[in-house]
Parts: structure tokens; sequence; C-alpha cells
């Protein structure tokens, strides 16, 4: 209808400007056909929803989608992604863009392939043909085909095509190695498999064989080929690079292995770290330094290690005094973690508390710990050392502030206490204001007993000063020691005549002092007679020669002959038990047991000592020949005129009898009552364990004296609602441990171990065993850490400070512990602690 006027100005393209038109929008459209594919995955599930993903940077225009479609989406949904995504071809692809693509599809991999999804794609190799599926036709009826992976050579061979793959979800055919490095798209039909793919399957393996010779694809072909080589043996730049780094890393963690080996055996020996110098290869860098050089002769990783020092090529070596300082608070504090965790597990401890003052004129208060160590097989008693602390104020009040603090910092609850052990000093034992009352009043289940080992040096103190004799004798010992150890010259004559065993002084702190003083003219006395004589004759000193003949006659007396011999069996005595009462696993019913037995021999020693004495001394002196016959001193008596000459009694009869009475008897004496009075706080709690650890007392108890004695033990361990002990359980599994227990159990700590794997059927009874093995007996534990401190606090090294005290003194101490520290561990706490310099 041309004569509309609408019409008029209107003009109507040709039939064949339509047709041109039409061509060119079909090519447009052929061109966006697939687009959209390289942001579909399809769902392996049938009913899966549509999930759309969609980031876009605040900073640009593009957007990044990432999409999983199902096989159900309507074509509504398509057209809507579709201009979503013609509008991001050049947008850049994100995480969760990579993290969609299937590496059997090439359709779904990325259109820029990175480094790190390049070589994941390699790894993998080409994908196969999906199998047992029927290749769609395209608008020309045709249709991808398998065999155009193969093809024939002119002499008749076949050859693969191993770079060609196909995209099952997008129905095109695609180049690996020029997909996989990005070649770029040019105008030629074939090189679209390098990029978008390929789906013109006509003539399409003439299409193949002007790609393969293609100048794009032969260059990516040779990349391809070569990664894939160098892949396989490792050797990219990035895993060259990981490589040296993982070496790196390698050497300082065993250069660092070896630091700190070094510092735990300079610690457990007590060995000082530094000298002058604190420079490697320096003459005076003390004996840590010279370690570190002593193993880079032979081991290769410190060889290395010094040599890059020694070349100045590293700054950094670890070697510093605060490195040193470092590793051994990390080992001590890796040590007392290890100790603080068995406590834990254990739950029920005892505390020991000791002080003295330290060369740097501060008082040091020991603080260790006993329990039953139930992580081994089987249970033990251990005692361990855990840190000295700096005090100012040693009352005990000051004290228990101190306990409780350490008790808190260390994270152990006061109330889990179940013995205290300290020394004999008022402000520690005392009844109202000592530590050990304190401590009671927070918890009453702490269990305090007076420390065997101190009661049985006090008694002895108490012995050597009972009688003027006894101190005469003890006096002369040491004049003896004062005499010879004055000059060297008169030393080299004692060590003439005695060459076994030298003098030595006897002090009234060393428990074992009185018996080492006394033990050498026991068993040399002829010798240091004869030592005497030398010096008395040879000296041309008028008061060194009065005193070696004055001591020289007061040692061939027969009175101090006999003392000799009755001193020398009563502290041969003592110390025995002594010696057993400081080991560390010492146990109550073991004790009590030894001071009972101690008891016995001074009661039958009274009886029957003296004539044996008597009888000793007499043979020694004739065996030496010292005087003709051994006679007791007679002092001067008027006689009574009225007695006949039969009744008079002998004067040396009357001597020996006055020596027994007034010295003999009156030091046993002494020695029998302070056995009686010093341990009846041992005695007592040990009557409170008796029926457990005397199984021959259980075994004939009846049932009634059974349930009193745990009823008794129940009461004593319980603290209001708090209870460690149910005592109708104890009572009943007592009724049958009696009847089945081993014969070959004959002590607490047996028991324990019988019982501990079978602990669910028994346990009450265990836990009553544990708590019997957790009461502390003496405080040896904490003496022998004051001779500890004193090898690491020495002159030298006064200044030291709490931190390094304690990491040395526990590594000391505690030196089987800290052998099983894993020292790989270690190094990781080292490099996490703070930022280091090198990658460990």
């Amino acid at each position: 209808m041309p004569n509309r006027p609408r019409d008029t100005f209107r003009k109507h393209p040709s039939g064949w400007e339509k047709v041109q038109k039409k061509r060119k929008r079909d090519e447009e459209n052929l061109k966006m056909k697939g687009s959209l594919d390289q942001f579909v995955t399809k769902s392996n599930s049938q009913n899966s929803n549509l999930q759309l993903s969609a980031a876009s940077e605040p900073s640009t225009s593009s957007a990044c989608v990432s999409v999983v479609v199902s096989d159900g989406t309507t074509n509504k949904c398509n057209q809507e992604i579709a201009s979503i995504a013609s509008k991001s071809e050049d947008a850049t692809i994100t995480e969760n863009e990579k993290d969609s693509f299937n590496l059997s599809d090439p359709g779904t991999w990325p259109e820029f392939i990175d480094d790190a999804t390049r070589l994941l794609l390699i790894e993998n190799g080409p994908p196969n043909f999906p199998k047992k599926i029927t290749f769609p036709r395209n608008s020309n009826k045709r249709q991808f085909s398998p065999k155009w992976r193969k093809f024939k050579l002119v002499n008749g061979e076949v050859c693969e095509r191993t770079w060609l793959i196909y995209s099952k979800t997008k129905d095109l055919a695609y180049c690996f190695c020029c997909k996989v490095f990005n070649v770029g798209l040019n105008v030629t039909q074939a090189s679209k498999m390098c990029s978008v793919g390929s789906n013109d399957w006509h003539n399409f393996s003439i299409k193949l064989q002007q790609h393969n010779s293609s100048k794009e694809h032969v260059e990516s072909f040779v990349k391809w080929v070569d990664l894939k080589e160098r892949l396989g043996t490792r050797s990219t730049i990035d895993a060259v690079n990981q490589k040296l780094l993982n070496m790196e890393k390698d050497h300082w963690r065993k250069v660092l292995y070896r630091i700190i080996a070094v510092v735990r055996y300079l610690a457990e020996t007590n060995s000082a770290f530094r000298g002058r110098s604190n420079v490697p290869f320096d003459k005076h860098n003390g004996n840590f330094l010279k370690l570190i050089e002593m193993i880079g002769t032979f081991d290769d990783p410190m060889k290395e290690h010094l040599r890059r020092i020694r070349d100045e090529e590293t700054r950094v070596h670890y070697l510093g005094s605060d490195i040193q300082n470092e590793l051994i608070g990390l080992l001590g504090e890796a040590t007392k973690n290890k100790i603080l965790d068995e406590v834990r597990i254990a739950k029920y401890y005892s505390v020991i508390l000791d002080c003295t003052p330290d060369k740097s004129h501060k008082e040091q208060i020991s603080f260790s710990i006993r329990y039953v160590n139930i992580t081994k097989d089987p249970p033990e008693i251990v005692e361990r050392f855990v840190e000295f602390l700096d005090i100012t104020d040693s009352t005990g009040e000051g004290i228990t502030e101190v306990l409780k603090i350490l008790l808190k910092k260390n994270g152990l609850d006061i109330m889990n206490c179940r013995g205290q052990a300290y020394d004999n000093g008022s402000n520690m034992k005392g009844k109202n204001k000592g530590v050990q009352s304190r401590v009671l009043e927070i918890n009453k289940r702490a269990i305090y007993i007076a420390c065997p080992a101190h009661e049985l040096n006090l008694a002895l103190c108490d012995m050597s000063k009972s009688v003027p004799l006894a101190m005469t004798f003890f006096g002369v010992i040491q004049r003896l020691f004062t005499l010879f150890s004055s000059s060297t010259q008169r030393w080299s004559i004692l060590l003439k005549y005695c060459t076994n065993l030298t003098l030595k002084p006897h002090s009234t702190t060393r428990w074992e002092s009185r018996l080492e003083s006394v033990k050498p003219i026991r068993y040399q006395l002829g010798n240091v007679s004869d030592a005497l004589n030398e010096l008395a004759n040879t000296t041309n000193e008028p008061l060194t020669n009065s005193e070696a003949t004055s001591l020289k006659s007061h040692i061939i007396s027969f009175e101090f002959v006999l003392s000799l011999i009755i001193w020398y069996d009563l502290l041969h005595a003592f110390n025995i038990v002594s010696k057993l009462l400081q080991s560390e696993d010492m146990k109550l019913d073991v004790a009590l047991n030894e001071l009972n037995g101690l008891t016995t021999f001074l009661e039958h020693y009274r009886e029957s000592g003296f004539a044996a004495a008597l009888k000793t001394a007499k043979d020694l002196i004739a065996e030496l020949d010292l005087q003709e016959e051994p006679k007791f001193a007679v002092t001067r008596k008027s006689r009574n005129k009225n007695l006949n000459a039969n009744e008079i009694e002998d004067p040396q009869e009357h001597a020996k009898n006055i020596f027994r009475t007034t010295y003999f008897l009156a030091v046993v004496d002494v020695a029998i009552r302070n056995m009686q009075c010093r341990f009846s706080e041992l005695k007592k709690y040990a009557e409170l364990f008796e029926f457990i650890f005397d199984i021959q007392k259980l075994q004939q108890m009846s049932e009634t004296d059974l349930q009193a004695s745990c009823n008794k033990l129940a009461d004593a361990f319980q603290d209001g609602l708090s209870q460690d002990l149910d005592r109708n359980g104890l009572f009943a599994e007592l009724n049958i441990f009696k009847h089945t227990v081993p014969d070959k159990i004959d002590s607490a700590l047996a028991a324990l171990n019988y019982l501990y794997p079978i602990r669910e059927s028994y346990p009450n009874l265990t836990i009553a065993y544990r708590l019997l093995l957790t009461i502390p007996v003496t405080v040896a534990s904490a003496e022998r850490s004051f001779s500890r401190l004193k090898l690491i606090i020495n002159y030298l090294r006064s200044t030291m400070t709490e931190q390094r005290l304690n990491g040395l003194a526990i590594l000391s101490i505690e030196s089987e512990v800290a052998q099983e520290i894993d020292i790989e561990e270690l190094i990781d706490n080292f490099a996490a602690k703070k930022a280091r310099k090198v990658n460990l």
C-alpha cells in the first residue's frame, strides 16, 4: 500500500539487501554459538536446580559468571544467561570459574589458562575421547569421528594425533597443546581448534593436517613436550626453586638440631657456655663455640654452616648468647611441661621445699614434686625438680605465699596436694606459724612428716654432745685434719703413710661427714700415728711439734681406740639407714621398717656392744703394737680404810665400769631416746596405712578391725563433702584382695603394680596405694638440687638471671626427662615463637 501517508518518506530495502542482511545476521549468530558454554557446566543430577554465581570487581566493568545447568534448563534461562555472558568476553577468570571446569572436557576449560592450571592440565595429559556415546550431527548432518585421532603416513605407518581432544558438552574439537599455551585466534578455520574449538566436520582430516603443520601448533607442541618432560623429572623453575628452598630449610633445621644438642649437653653436665669472646673461631670463645667447631670438623651440615660464617655469606648463625639463652629457656620449659603433664595425669602430688643461700647471697627456695607416675608401665614413684625461686621473706607466712604462687603458676591445684616435706626449721615445721600448719589450714589432707634424714642427723648431733668424752673425741679428729691440711708439706707426709683414705673434717650439716671423718682413722690408725711421729721429728716449729706429740698420745690411748670402735659402729649403722632414706623412691613402709630396725640394733648394741667393742679395741692395739698393754686411765682415789683387802675393786675394772656407764651407755641411751621421740609423726601415719602395706597383717585382720581401719583411712582423706576414698568400697575390695593377693607381693609399690592393670575392679584400693606412695619421706631431693645449684652458680656466674638458672637447673637435675624431648618439635616451637630470618 504505497499510497499510505505514512509510507511517503519510507525507503524499503530490495530483496537482495534483505538476503544480505539475513546472511550477516546468521553469521553473527554462528559466531556466538557456543560462547555461553564456556561459562556453563552440566550437572550430573537430573533434578539439580539452576545455580548461578556472579562475581564483579568494583574497579572494572567486567563480570565473571560460574554456572551449573541441569539438563532441564529452559531456553528462557539460557537467553538470560547468554545476555550476561555476552558482556564478559574479556573478563578475567576468577577462582570460582577455575573450580568449575572439568579436566576431561576441554569445553569447560577457561579461555585464558594461567600457569597453575597449565601445570595441572599437562600433568593429567590430554583427556581421552568419551566412550559409549553417539556424537551429535551438525546442520550438515556431519559428526565428529574418533578415527581422526590416527592417520597414515605415505609409508603405511599409523601415527596418532595425541593433541586432538573433544568436548562432549560443546561438540567441538580442540588442539590440546595450543589450548593450554593460549595460542591466539586467527582468521583461518583450522586455527579455531587453538581456542574456541571447531565443529566444521567437512574435510576435517585435511584441516587437521593443515593445523598440524602450522607454525603456532609446532611451537606449542614443542613447549608441551618439553614441559611434560621437565614435570616428569620435577625440573620446572618452580620445582627447582622449591627444591632449593626445601634444601635450605633442611640445612637450617639440621644446624639448629646440632646447636640444641650442644646446649642440652652443656646444661646436663653443668658446664660453662661462654668464654672471654663470643666470636666463632676465636681462641677464647668458650665451650659452646668450641663444641660447635669440633662438630664442624666431621659433620657436613655444621661444616657448611661454619664455612658460610667464615666466608661471610651469612650474618645469621644462631650461635650468639641471646639464642643460647632462648634455647635454654625452650628446653627447660619443655622439660618442665612434660613433668607437669605427668603430675596432672597422676592428680595427687606432694610438695618438697627447702631453702639455701647461693653465691650471689640470695635466698633460693627449691621446689620439687613427688607423685606416682601412672603414665609408665608399671607405675613408678618419682620426685622431680621444678624450679628455684629467689625469696626475700623466709618466714612461714612468706614461704607459704611463695608456695601458693608456685602452684598457681604451674597450673597445680593445692587441693590435690597430699603431702608436705620440709627441713626441720621452725619456719617450716612450726605447729602454729610454720608452713606446714598454714598449708594444713587450706588443705587438711596435705600430710606433713618431718624429714627422717634430718632427724637422724640431729640425733647424731645430740649423741656427739651428750658427754664430754664424746666432744673430746670429735675434737681430736678435727685437730688431726686441721694439723695436716694447714700445710702442703704436712699433707704430703700424711699421704706418704695413708695411701687408701685421707683425713676429712666433720660437719654438722653434712649427714655422712662424721662417718667419713672417723673411717680413715679407724682403718689406718697405725699409719696416722707414724705420720704424726715423723711430723713431730722433722718440724722446726715448736707449736707443730707440740700439737703432733699431743695428738699422737691421744690417738694411741686405749680410751680413744675404744671410742673409735664404738663411734664407727654407731655411725655406720646410722649411715646405712640415712642412705636408704635419701633415695627418691623411698616409701613410708620401707622407711618405718628401716627406722625400727635401727632402734632394734641400738637396743641390742646397748646390751652387748661394749664387750664386743672392748675386744676389738684390744685386738687392734695388739695388731699395731701401739703399747704394751691396753689400759684405761685411772684417776687417783682415796681408799676407805674400813674395807678389807678382798673387797677393794680393781682400779682397771673400776675405770672400765665408769667408762661404760658415763660414756658408752650415755651415748647409746641418747640415741635410743631420739629414735623413740623424733619419729612420732612418721609412725602415726604409718599406722594409718599399715593395714594395706603389711599384707600379712591384712590377711590376719578380722572384718571388724578391717572396717575400722578403712573408716579411719577414709576419714583422714576427707575434707567436708570432698573425699578420696569410699570406705565401704575400700572395705569390700580389701576383703577380696587379701584372699587373692599373690605371695610375691611384699610391698606397697608391688601391690600397686599388681593392681593397676585391673584397677577397674579395685578402684578405691588403687587410689589408697597411690596416696600412700605419694607421701614424701625426706627432703633429700631438695638437698641434691642445692648441690647442682652450687655447680651452676659459682663465683664466676653469680650474676646469672633466674630464668637462665631455672633452665640450666632443670636440664641438669632432670636430664633423663630432658633426653626425651623431641628436638624436631622444639625447632618448630623455636620457629613459631617469633619471626626468624631464615626459613625453618
